[in-house]
């Protein structure tokens, strides 16, 4: 009965009223609050797998422009946070008009060929961080510009869409939102929204186009610069397995060819390896030839380590530091996983058994990749007194996306029914599944609130006998 449950993006939970509807009450201060969604969702999303990895991609592609000027510094990075905002609100609008659901984004977000391109690029990233290749437009297309200058505009150009295709994954829960507003025929505000969101998202790395240029004015001795570059494409490289898990979890959700225990071990290894070049005994092909052990190298190195042990201990045991972006944890492991708690995989098998036993019933609305709904798997509703509650319910764990007609039902019934479309949702029913005892909009750290909500709403079923 038991669905395994994994989701990787990082999911800024929207909660209901957070961003009002464009109609109704004073037009300023709901547009006010939109705006600050938008931003706030934003500044969130650059901590996200999508987002994070493309930091030291940025500075490793600036270092090598060749304009030595302020003012051209300042063009190349103005054209990159250009080609962010209108690539990504392009991306984000066109997807409204196309896809006119609010569950589209989440759909999109978890889709296998999605979560492949993005393993893929950052592959294709690390080894270049690495010094293996440069990355660089094909000669074709730079033949076709007209000149240096104008290839190497071409060349942010297409850096700012890839940022953009990346990193459109991990924003599904705001763009769903909007898509919401788009498909009831609202477009002024998702076009805001778009753009707010996605100049929030473009302004440090526009700052981060910049700082490259005052990097070459400092030192290189030691070649501190290469092996911080080489660092992070071993981060790139630990990101890319967490994309590639979202594949195999896509297809084979119930018994992943790719684990938890599997992702640690190659997390571990590439921690080690970090460490191993830190102190010196990996070198790739731009390093210097004799490296200095100086303490930040010697202090990081020691980090590295440190993750090196803190994985291969979480092997069969929970991280909290680390759970929410790995695959499930399966039955049976030392310690109680949210897989052993008892629960049916279909609406339909809940309500029966809910009316069977008069019980009421709790819907965990879910997603594969859904960082949020494993950290609340990992804390909240493990809590004895939660559980305590769920004792005297039938819980139904309903996944969203995914193959197979159920997850197209479910996706169907959360926005229809509930009028959400970001994950986790919680509701709790009556018993015969007519009405709605309580609804729980997304994530949160506060147990007291939560277990507050829940008890209530049990209350409210026993209160109708």
């Amino acid at each position: 009965m038991d669905v395994p449950e994994t989701r990787w993006e990082v999911r800024v939970t929207v909660e209901a009223g957070s961003a009002p509807p464009p109609s109704g009450g004073p037009l300023p201060r709901k547009l006010l609050a939109f705006l600050a969604t938008a931003m706030g969702a934003a500044l969130v999303n650059l901590l996200t797998p999508c987002v994070f990895p493309m930091i030291p991609v940025t500075i490793s592609y600036f270092t090598k422009q060749v304009s030595t000027t302020r003012g051209g510094a300042m063009k190349a990075a103005a054209v990159y946070g250009a080609g962010i905002v209108a690539s990504y609100t392009a991306l984000g609008f066109g997807l409204s008009l196309l896809l006119k659901s609010a569950g589209a984004a989440n759909t999109l977000g978890a889709h296998w060929a999605v979560n492949s391109f993005i393993t893929v690029v950052f592959v294709v990233f690390s080894l270049s961080l690495f010094g293996y290749f440069e990355l660089a437009l094909p000669e074709r297309v730079m033949s076709h510009v007209g000149g240096a200058r104008s290839a190497n505009l071409a060349g942010i150009l297409f850096l700012g869409l890839t940022f953009s295709l990346t990193s459109f994954t991990c924003s599904a829960p705001f763009v769903g939102l909007l898509l919401a507003l788009a498909a009831q025929g609202d477009w002024f505000w998702p076009l805001l929204g778009f753009l707010v969101f996605s100049g929030t998202l473009a302004l440090p790395f526009f700052l981060l186009a910049l700082f490259p240029q005052a990097l070459r004015g400092l030192p290189k001795r030691g070649g501190w610069l290469n092996s911080v570059k080489v660092v992070m494409g071993f981060i790139e490289l630990a990101a890319a397995f967490k994309f590639l898990s979202n594949v195999d979890l896509y297809f084979h959700q119930g018994s992943p060819w790719l684990p938890r225990q599997a992702v640690l071990v190659c997390w571990a290894l590439i921690a080690l390896a970090s460490a191993l070049y830190l102190l010196g005994k990996i070198r790739f092909p731009h390093d210097d030839a004799k490296v200095l052990l100086g303490p930040v190298r010697i202090l990081l190195a020691a980090f590295f380590l440190f993750c090196t042990g803190y994985f291969l201990y979480g092997l069969g045991r929970p991280l909290p530091a680390a759970d929410a972006w790995l695959p499930p944890q399966g039955r049976g492991g030392s310690s109680l996983s949210w897989s052993d708690v008892p629960k049916f995989e279909t609406y339909e098998e809940g309500l029966a058994e809910a009316k069977r036993r008069d019980r009421p019933l709790f819907l965990n609305f879910t997603g594969i990749t859904c960082v949020n709904c494993r950290k609340m798997e990992a804390s909240i509703l493990l809590d004895p007194e939660v559980r305590r509650v769920f004792e005297g319910m039938v819980v139904v764990e309903l996944y969203v996306d995914g193959p197979g007609e159920d997850k197209k039902f479910n996706k169907q019934m959360q926005i229809d029914r509930f009028k959400q479309s970001s994950q986790p949702q919680y509701v709790v029913l009556s018993p015969d599944g007519k009405d709605e005892l309580g609804q729980f909009p997304g994530f949160t750290r506060d147990r007291a609130a939560y277990l507050t909500w829940l008890k209530s709403s049990a209350a409210k079923a026993h209160a109708g006998h």
